[in-house]
Order: C-alpha cells, then structure tokens, then sequence
C-alpha cells in the first residue's frame, strides 16, 4: 500500500539528528535523502530548523588544556620548593642573627607566594587584563630589610633562569627524529614566557641591565618553544641550532652561578665552565 501525501516514508522517520548536523554542514553521504525526507515530514524540518538555529549562533569553544598539564607544570615547580639545605638562612645573614626566625618565616613565605603567583597566572589563561607586577606579587613584609628584599627578588630570577636552563637542556637532548619532543615541551615553555617578562620588568626597575640583556635574548627562544605545539623535526634540530648558536646554556648557568653566589649559596646541580663571559 502506498503512503498518504501526509503520512511521511520509512526515510523521513528514520533521519537522526547527526544525519542532520551533517546536512547542515553539507557533510551528508546522502544529501538527495535528506532533503527528500524533509519535505515528507513536519517534526523533521521542525527539528532541523532548530537545529539550524542552534548551530549558527553557537560560539567555538575555547580548546581544552592538556590531560596531564598540571602534573607537568608541577613537576617544574617542585624542586624550587624543595631545596637540599635550608640556604634560604643567608639571604638574611645582614639583617638577623642566628636565634631570629621571624625573618626567615618571612622569606619563606614570600618566596612561595611568588611561585603560587606564578602558577596561578599561568592556569588563569592568557587574559588581555594587564599582569601585575612582581612588586604586587610579593608585598614588604613586616621586618623584612631593603637588602633582604632585593635578595629574594635576584633569587627569585636564578629559580626562574635555572627552569629555563633545564628546558633548554631538554630540547638540546632531545633525538633529531623525535616529531614530538617540542610539542610536549610547549605549555612549559609557554608559563615560563610569562614569567620572564615580568622578571625583566622587575630587573629593568631594579638597574640590573645585564639581567635584562639576558632575558630579552631568552624571551624570543621561549616564544619560538611555546608556539611548537605542531612542530616537525626539522623545527626540533632548527631549535637546537640556535640554542647552540646563542650560547643560551652557558649563559644562564653562569648568571644563576653568580646570582647564587651573591645570595651566598652553591647553585644545586651547577656545574664548572672554564669559559669567562663579560
């Protein structure tokens, strides 16, 4: 028996909302079907009109950071929090004794609120709000001197100069074939962008202007590495070219060596270049 006009075919019955979606996109298999089966039945271009309304005023939504991103960015953070001694004491050799705790307490803390600050800013997003400063991200604390607080800004920039140094070493380590070895190193190379502008802008406040130099140098380096997401191999030994070609590594260990020194303490993992830089 055949259909009525107003009774729709087994086709029209049958049109499922993916098969809609593809239509509207003109990804159907069958575009011919579909458009036969809305015009045999009501409820199926009613649906597709609402659909057809929904996803043209849908909006994309914002990709989805990586699985593993926070243990990632936490494996970096970590041993900045634990350091093999507490060599945190000599920042505040001038200004206390050996019976004052209060000070060191003090230390301690804004050295946290400093790496909390930063890991915040990075999971918070790239906003076009305007970052703060590294003055509002650690306040004077109360007994805290002039001296002691520039102390644990340099030393603040020798944490943030030997993550770079690592970073660096990766990608220098890294196979020639390995398709995938910037990729996996661009959210870390990303947070650490962020945190060199606002240690340059600290440094360039402070009159540190061979801190600045070298920061200005790094910064371009850590765009490139944070950009890479989908980099070929040729992108990799590219990278690794100009890491040598610059003599970033030498260079920031030799300015996290002396930042150490001036806080009167050895620089965990360092190790001893005969070269001399000016």
């Amino acid at each position: 028996m055949k259909n009525r006009p107003d009774m729709p075919s087994e086709a029209a019955a049958e049109i499922g909302e993916d098969e809609l979606i593809l239509h509207y996109y003109g990804e159907s298999a069958d575009p011919r079907s579909v458009e036969k089966a809305l015009a045999e039945s009501a409820d199926s271009r009613h649906r597709y009109a609402e659909l057809a309304r929904d996803l043209a005023t849908a909006t994309t939504a914002p990709p989805e950071p990586p699985a593993d991103l926070g243990a990632r960015v936490w494996r970096e953070l970590r041993p900045r929090l634990v350091a093999p001694r507490p060599w945190w004491r000599a920042l505040l050799a001038p200004a206390t004794g050996e019976a004052g705790w209060g000070p060191r307490w003090t230390l301690a803390a804004a050295s946290l609120v400093v790496v909390a600050a930063l890991a915040l800013g990075y999971f918070a997003g790239r906003w076009d709000a305007p970052r703060p400063d590294l003055e509002s991200l650690v306040p004077a604390p109360s007994g805290l001197s002039t001296e002691a607080r520039e102390r644990l800004l340099l030393a603040s920039v020798e944490s943030h100069l030997a993550g770079s140094e690592r970073l660096l070493t990766r990608v220098t380590n890294a196979a020639p074939t390995d398709a995938t070895a910037l990729a996996e190193e661009s959210a870390w190379a990303g947070a650490l962008v962020s945190s060199n502008r606002l240690y340059r802008s600290a440094a360039q406040r402070s009159g540190q202007r061979r801190i600045v130099a070298l920061l200005d140098e790094l910064e371009p380096l850590l765009l490139e590495l944070a950009n890479s997401a989908a980099a070929a191999p040729e992108d990799l030994a590219a990278a690794q070219r100009r890491i040598e070609h610059t003599d970033l590594l030498f260079k920031l260990r030799v300015t996290g060596e002396r930042l150490q020194r001036d806080a009167g303490a050895p620089r965990a993992g360092s190790r001893t270049d005969t070269r001399t830089v000016s």
